[in-house]
């Protein structure tokens, strides 16, 4: 779980890194490898992606309702 902005920033680099593997993922020949050791490889990584991405989403929504929370208290005490 991200729990502020220099973990949020490492986390938005790695998928970064991750989404750049994967789209030269296809582009490496490799025949030497068998193709399910390939696919299970490629798998691990989009694995890996969406839970770096999830994490992402799961730190924006948190960090948008503690914005919107904080204006709501703002607007209390300033009608109160």
């Amino acid at each position: 779980m991200i729990t502020n902005e220099h973990q949020y920033r490492i986390t938005q680099a790695q998928a970064a890194r991750f989404q750049r593997v994967l789209d030269e993922f296809d582009e490496q020949a490799r025949p030497d490898v068998h193709p399910r050791l390939i696919a299970a490889e490629r798998e691990g990584i989009e694995s890996q992606l969406a839970d770096l991405q999830a994490e992402l989403q799961e730190y924006e929504s948190l960090k948008g309702a503690a914005k919107r929370a904080a204006g709501l208290r703002a607007e209390k005490r300033a009608s109160g």
